[in-house]
């Protein structure tokens, strides 16, 4: 049986791989983000779940659903879709947190005497216990029977909040069809791991390379079809590896460089030099002076991640200087060369 306690450790290790991707800079999910969020909802994928956990699955599973079809509009209209993922699906996941740190609590309430004590009437005393007459309003001389005769109309075993039934009987609902589904084998798939949709022949008009079709058809052609095709359609393809979109290319860029940085952090821990002398090779731009962000942006055309630029700034600025910053400040760099750029076009 999936737990509570699970449950959150994966959603808290989803949200520890998210700060560091906006630490990060970077607008597109790094490949941390994507492999944080594939465990995430393999986790999930559970025929049983403890109950406490339920309100988190069932926001999870609804966030999913988001992801797969940001997913699915990426490999559709490539550099057009947001690399960062979709607000929508961002929103969802804001529910998932809310649903971890501040889960629905429903409380008995007060005792009625101790009510009649504070001076509430018994029209808000009967809206209190959600009592209510054939008429539909609220039950006064019920209130005013339990009033003379303590009991005689309050039990609190058998008192149960309307809210609260309604509440868990939505999940209770949703947890059985969430079960059947998945015993039965009809709860989908993710669409990320779908074969391409796209017809072979439409992928090969659009020039994607013979690797890239094979692996977006999941192994349902081979390099030697694919190639066969296109020779039929009078189209010449490139046998290499190149992405379909701009999307996917940043993907394997950002695994490229993370591979890397992971790479020179391991050698400066197993080498004698200390962090600070590689620091310290790093060119930092002081004849800039206090222009703090200009110095950013070169570092950053040296190729210098946010992390880095900030280590080597640290102790060059009056302020501390961290990674989260340089990244804002990269990211409205970016977006006015963008917008200079498209002025330059018009």
């Amino acid at each position: 049986m999936l737990t509570y306690k699970e449950v959150v450790g994966g959603v808290k290790a989803l949200e520890a791989a998210r700060e560091r991707w906006l630490e990060s800079g970077v607008d597109y999910l790094s490949a941390e983000m994507e492999e944080s969020l594939d465990r995430l909802f393999a986790l999930c994928d559970s025929e049983e779940i403890e109950r406490e956990a339920w309100p988190v699955v069932r926001e999870l599973d609804r966030f999913e659903d988001l992801y797969d079809a940001w997913r699915d509009e990426a490999r559709r209209i490539g550099n057009r879709a947001d690399p960062s993922g979709s607000a929508a699906m961002w929103r969802r996941f804001g529910y998932v947190q809310q649903a971890v740190d501040r889960p629905r609590v429903f409380t008995r309430p007060e005792p009625i005497q101790q009510l009649v004590r504070a001076n509430v009437s018994p029209k808000q005393i009967a809206k209190i216990y959600q009592w209510w007459n054939e008429f539909n309003l609220p039950d006064e001389e019920r209130v005013q029977r339990e009033i003379d005769t303590p009991g005689s109309e309050y039990d609190p075993k058998q008192w149960k909040d309307k809210r609260e039934v309604k509440y868990w009987g939505e999940l209770e609902a949703w947890y059985t069809a969430r079960s059947e589904s998945l015993r039965s084998g009809t709860k989908s798939t993710p669409k990320r791991r779908e074969p391409a949709r796209e017809p072979l022949d439409d992928l090969i008009r659009q020039k994607v390379n013979v690797a890239q079709i094979v692996k977006m058809k999941g192994g349902e052609v081979t390099e030697e079809d694919v190639r066969h095709r296109a020779a039929e359609l009078g189209i010449a393809l490139d046998a290499g590896t190149v992405y379909l979109s701009q999307y996917e290319a940043q993907r394997e860029l950002a695994r490229d460089r993370e591979k890397s940085l992971q790479a020179e952090l391991d050698r400066v821990r197993e080498g004698d030099e200390p962090l600070s002398s590689k620091l310290s090779s790093i060119e930092t731009y002081a004849e800039l002076g206090d222009d703090m962000e200009a110095r950013m942006v070169r570092m950053a055309e040296d190729g210098h991640r946010p992390a880095g630029i900030a280590r080597a700034l640290t102790g060059q600025s009056a302020h501390p200087v961290t990674a989260g910053q340089v990244g804002k400040v990269l990211k409205a760099y970016r977006k006015k060369q963008e917008g200079e750029a498209t002025v330059g076009v018009s």
